[in-house]
């Protein structure tokens, strides 16, 4: 997400702005609600507040904020739909935030986790980032569900005419939560409206074999514990989605941030018995409200 104090004086409408960075849940992990309890299917395991709704870091919109050594944001809301700490993401969850970046290139925040801006022009950014992906823990006796790990992750991400944003990224766990691969595809666009910045996403996920079998699917020692059917799904596209991120400004170093985000599962995701055994099933929705504080080096 991002801060947008506004400054008329400047001549722009909008004379500072942050990132409070992507999305509520794309690409993360969020657990699904079933009638047997909590489990881990991954909308967020391949995925992360599903938008990438407001990355200031990774997506090269036109700048509207003057160059700091030094960003730091502080702050929470009212979240359904993510439940990082591990709550029972179907209902309103207090979720925290911070976000910390260094000249707009090495940057941290609970979301995408410690990144580096490899290549930085105005219309380009390629980098890694060290990426959590958060799950819940089943409590269906019987089911293992991954444990949350890390993913390593390249992105790339380029400003087109009209301040659209195209990229994407891909990842591969490394602490052996699950040993396999994602994808992330998007198309944004940014905004300046009367009340604020606009940020709007559309955005697609896929994942491999070994991705798909760790969130998705029941092995047979599962299905004869829990009598969930067995299921083996292969690797594809899983999600599409769609979200919207509007940050209003409070003064010049606070602002509040209204978003909502709604995916449809696809594919072999869709199918899944835990998919189906959810709350959500093939729809999940994502929504809440927060409020940001931004100190920099300049304040």
């Amino acid at each position: 997400m991002f801060l947008i104090p506004m400054n008329r004086s400047r001549g722009r409408g909008i004379g500072q702005a942050s990132g409070l960075s992507r999305s509520f849940c794309v690409g993360y992990p969020c657990g699904f609600r079933t009638k047997l309890g909590v489990i881990a299917a991954s909308v967020l395991a391949t995925t992360a507040i599903a938008m990438d709704v407001a990355e200031a870091q990774t997506q090269p919109f036109e700048r509207i904020l003057d160059d700091t050594t030094w960003n730091l944001e502080v702050g929470g809301g009212g979240v359904y739909g993510f439940a990082p700490l591990g709550d029972d993401p179907y209902k309103l969850n207090f979720t925290p935030w911070v976000s910390f970046s260094h000249r707009d290139r090495v940057y941290a925040n609970l979301l995408d986790g410690v990144g580096y801006n490899v290549v930085k022009t105005d219309r380009l950014r390629m980098g890694a980032q060290l990426r959590p992906s958060y799950t819940l823990d089943s409590d269906v006796e019987g089911l293992d569900r991954p444990s949350t790990g890390v993913d390593l992750t390249g992105y790339a991400f380029t400003r087109l005419p009209a301040n659209f944003v195209v990229g994407g990224r891909i990842e591969r766990d490394v602490t052996g939560a699950s040993d396999g691969f994602a994808y992330y595809a998007s198309l944004a666009r940014r905004d300046i409206t009367r009340i604020g910045l606009l940020q709007s996403t559309v955005y697609t996920r896929a994942g491999g074999d070994r991705r798909a079998r760790a969130y998705y699917g029941v092995t047979e020692a599962e299905e004869a514990a829990t009598g969930i059917d067995g299921f083996e799904p292969d690797g594809g596209f899983q999600a599409v989605g769609a979200g919207f991120l509007m940050m209003t400004p409070i003064g010049d170093r606070y602002a509040i941030g209204a978003f909502a985000n709604y995916e449809r599962v696809l594919g072999d995701a869709a199918r899944s018995p835990l998919v189906r055994r959810s709350e959500a099933e093939e729809n999940i929705l994502r929504t809440g409200v927060v409020l940001v504080r931004r100190f920099t080096s300049t304040n």
